[in-house]
């Protein structure tokens, strides 16, 4: 059964790139947005809360505690907002199939399709990626996610371990070079160029970075 047009889609058009959309405000856009994650983890690493592998939900819930540390430090004027659980339209099947679901996401103001996706995986260990590659191949690598943007985003909520060593297995498991990013040579902030697999009758991006971003959430080694 073909879909109907969903209220996202009969009031918006199919946007550009949310990367070179959101540059037109200020070429460094994208950095800014990183910017708004760190120090959202640098926030919620300082209030001290507790977090371990054997709690239910740690994933989902450490993500909602993440979502207004994040808020905190964005001034209001940018030209996106953060929204936690956003759905993707675009690539959702025909009801009563539920669309995809980010983690978080950073939606553009002047069109709500346009959405640079955060997904977040809670790592027991520097060497549990699985689940982690996982998303990253299924989601991000398919156009499954982050169809209208050729960047998005991997948190990993790391709870016993070393944020250099997960990366470090996050490479050979992706096969890839992970890329220390400019800006954030002092995080543990990695990236990784890749070219997905997008539908023929579509125009997003092939070309297509995933952010690393690998915060240790507690004390336990």
């Amino acid at each position: 059964m073909p879909r109907r047009q969903s209220p996202l889609e009969a009031n918006f058009p199919v946007p550009g790139d949310f990367v070179t959309l959101a540059t037109t405000w200020r070429d460094d856009a994208i950095d800014i947005l990183l910017e708004f994650i760190w120090c959202g983890l640098d926030r919620l690493r300082s209030r001290g809360y507790t977090f371990a592998h054997e709690q239910e939900n740690p994933e989902r819930e450490i993500t909602q505690l993440l979502a207004p540390e994040i808020r905190e430090g964005m001034s209001g004027l940018e030209p996106y907002y953060l929204e936690h659980g956003p759905f993707e339209s675009e690539t959702r099947k025909a009801a009563p199939a539920q669309p995809p679901q980010y983690d978080l996401g950073f939606v553009l103001f002047e069109n709500r399709r346009a959405i640079w996706p955060i997904e977040s995986k809670v790592l027991k260990t520097d060497k549990a990626v699985s689940e982690y590659i996982n998303d990253i191949n299924t989601s991000y690598l398919t156009a499954t996610y982050a169809p209208f943007s050729s960047q998005a985003a991997m948190l990993g909520y790391l709870l016993k371990g070393a944020p250099a060593v997960a990366l470090t297995q996050i490479a050979i498991s992706l096969s890839c070079t992970l890329e220390t990013h400019p800006r954030f040579l002092e995080r543990d902030h990695r990236q990784s160029h890749h070219v997905r697999t997008v539908p023929a009758e579509k125009s997003y991006s092939v070309d297509f970075t995933c952010h690393h971003l690998i915060s240790l959430l507690s004390a336990e080694n």
